[in-house]
């Protein structure tokens, strides 16, 4: 009698419901649906928070309803891998369009505040790449007749050889990862800042 209103509150996220069912009747918890789906799975299928914290602490039995599987072999990883249904989405899509509205001046200020940022560490990651390439071209010691360093085969000439070589590539890389972001438009800093 209890099994539809049960899935239905699992479902939809009551989770005062789901806990006073379960209080009542424990064995409530080993209810599945049409298609298999236990209330755990429900709950995470639909992006329900809340109930499926409820269960979760209140089941002795929840390594069970975690391995078990639907009708069609998904256990709860693989539900919670799948995109939630539409009705479940659309909150957050409108709460995450009036966020964006609430707070374009904090993007646009966060924006200028990236771009001088990258203007300044451009400058810098240059000169220090200018400094390592005169560094790494001219030779500490001289070289001998063959052309070789004087201090080949000492390890001190190789460590500051390697790290001198390491210390140019990250400065480059740098200076690139630095141009890009001042390059970009300005919809690359949504994954930044909200937009």
């Amino acid at each position: 009698m209890l099994k539809r209103p049960f899935l239905l509150a699992a479902e939809l996220g009551v989770h005062e419901v789901v806990k006073a069912i379960i209080e009542l009747f424990p064995d409530a918890i080993w209810v599945s649906d049409t298609e298999n789906h236990n209330v755990l799975q429900l709950a995470v299928m639909n992006r329900r928070e809340k109930v499926f914290k409820l269960i979760f602490q209140m089941s002795h039995h929840k390594h069970l309803l975690l391995m078990s599987k639907d009708n069609f072999g998904n256990n709860i990883l693989h539900l919670a891998g799948k995109l939630a249904p539409q009705k479940s989405l659309d909150h957050i899509y409108g709460a995450a369009m009036l966020f964006t509205e609430e707070h374009e001046k904090l993007v646009k200020e966060g924006e200028k505040w990236m771009k001088g940022a990258a203007s300044s560490c451009t400058v810098v990651a240059a000169v220090i790449a200018t400094v390592v390439f005169a560094a790494a071209i001219t030779v500490l010691g001289g070289n001998d007749d063959d052309g070789l360093p004087n201090f080949y085969n000492e390890s001190a000439f190789n460590m500051f050889y390697y790290s001198n070589l390491f210390s140019l590539y990250t400065s480059v890389m740098s200076v690139l990862i630095f141009l890009s972001v001042l390059t970009s438009r300005k919809r690359s800093y949504g994954c930044y800042f909200g937009d």
